[in-house]
């Protein structure tokens, strides 16, 4: 039970794996099969209360580390002053983690010393689902609310699509990424500055899920991309002005087409 008290939501342990020592202060799993994994969550508190506040600096990190390698990627910085009451963190999982031998590790960057800069963690959960099978555009006489595969090119700022910042519509400079069957066009980005192709406002009111082909770098013609520099799905309501993450794309995870098929949240 860590000094300052149990961390856990009600109906819990009061048990956590608990850092005061002096010298590296980390918890790291076994290698794990995330293959299907969509969240992870847990508890956390770092100070507050009996235990010794952490100062700038001294921030908890979430690492992931993939078979074959000795590097862990951050995938999460948990600020040094920003969990001196327990709480939850839970966040999507990127498709980079999503392999059937991934360690995940929580690490404090450093610390002063024994009974100095103290934090816990606890109720560790990685939740998964079953992975959709890809499918292929269905026909719009079975329900397809949106379609688009970019031929002919389609009018920005017409009736589907709002915007593209950055990019063209072309055949890609590594080749076409689509199905056979379908055109060989795609919304192509190289230019500096901002990328981004956004829709007008469409009514998802019965919509279930969303599917779409992608490549990110890979091949003759198109650069590779670096840590960092991954594809993000967003979504928002004509309410609001800020964009909610659907998921992430890793840099690296799509070297080669695929098509990715998403359950869209309610």
């Amino acid at each position: 039970i860590p000094d300052c008290g149990s961390i856990d939501a009600s109906g819990f342990s009061n048990q956590a794996a608990f850092f005061s020592s002096s010298g590296s202060r980390y918890i790291q799993t076994r290698s794990l099969d995330l293959s299907n994994a969509l969240t992870l969550s847990f508890r956390v508190r770092i100070g507050g209360g009996a235990c010794d506040n952490a100062e700038s600096g001294e921030d908890v990190v979430v690492e992931y580390q993939l078979q074959g390698s000795s590097t862990f990627i951050r995938l999460r910085t948990l600020g040094y002053n920003s969990y001196t009451t327990a709480q939850t963190v839970s966040f999507d999982l990127p498709s980079a983690v999503k392999t059937a031998s991934t360690v995940l590790r929580w690490r404090q960057l450093k610390n002063s010393g024994n009974g100095f800069d103290e934090w816990a963690v606890d109720h560790i959960r990685v939740v998964s689902a079953p992975t959709p099978t890809p499918q292929p555009p269905v026909p719009v006489a079975f329900g397809f609310l949106f379609s688009e595969n970019f031929s002919p090119s389609p009018s920005f700022g017409g009736t589907k699509w709002r915007s593209i910042t950055g990019g063209t519509v072309k055949v890609p400079d590594c080749g076409g990424i689509d199905l056979p069957g379908y055109s060989t066009q795609a919304a192509f980005f190289s230019a500096s500055g901002s990328r981004s192709i956004e829709t007008q406002a469409l009514d998802l009111t019965l919509a279930q899920t969303m599917s779409f082909r992608v490549r990110i770098g890979g091949g003759a013609g198109c650069e590779i991309a670096d840590t960092g520099e991954d594809v993000v799905v967003e979504y928002r309501t004509l309410a609001i002005s800020v964009y909610t993450q659907i998921t992430t794309l890793a840099y690296n995870g799509y070297t080669t087409a695929k098509t990715v098929t998403l359950a869209l949240p309610a």
